[in-house]
């Protein structure tokens, strides 16, 4: 006996009859009504367009098509053709058996690391916010800092060269490079 087949998600039926009504449609906020109904989200109208987001039990729109989008838009769609990009896709994947990741999914992952680059973001902040204030306290008793003429100067610069050999060998020349990373990282990449 051959095996049975995989029983179809359950948003596969919901996305059959949208699609139906998404070719139908004259424009996209025609479509809001069958949107929400189907438990899209769907944000303000903004003069013949508006945001629309999947449903948490529906195929990532990243997943889908929105990776094809700049990643302000990777998870929203606006217009008719993303829209029917997205069904079609959604539908042929699911017909052809392939994975989809859920939206529920996606939104958990994205909220995952933004929350683990924030946390180390912290907590370089406080280890280099140490590394200051240590800094300009071993300066401090090494005499630096003292703002007077040439002689001072040298004195500045001698105690600057000490601090500076304390901290490689403390911390390591990584510490500006990890500065300058951080510095560079985007808040959230995804």
């Amino acid at each position: 006996a051959a095996p049975a087949a995989a029983a179809a998600p359950a948003w596969v039926k919901g996305a059959r009859d949208l699609l139906v009504k998404v070719n139908a449609a004259p424009g996209m906020c025609s479509l809001r009504g069958a949107l929400t109904s189907y438990g899209f989200s769907c944000g303000a109208n903004h003069g013949g367009y508006f945001d629309t987001r999947a449903p948490d039990t529906w195929p990532s729109v990243y997943d889908i098509t929105g990776h094809n989008y700049h990643k302000t838009n990777h998870d929203i769609m606006r217009s008719i053709s993303q829209l029917t990009k997205y069904l079609k896709e959604a539908l042929r994947r699911a017909a052809a058996g392939e994975p989809c990741q859920l939206e529920a999914a996606r939104i958990a992952e994205k909220a995952g690391r933004s929350g683990e680059k924030l946390r180390k973001r912290y907590e370089l902040s406080i280890i280099r916010q140490f590394q200051r204030r240590w800094r300009a306290a071993l300066l401090e008793k090494c005499g630096g800092g003292s703002g007077g003429g040439d002689d001072d100067d040298d004195a500045d610069e001698a105690a600057d060269a000490l601090v500076n050999k304390v901290e490689d060998m403390l911390w390591g020349t990584a510490a500006a490079a990890d500065d300058a990373a951080a510095a560079a990282a985007p808040a959230d990449a995804a």
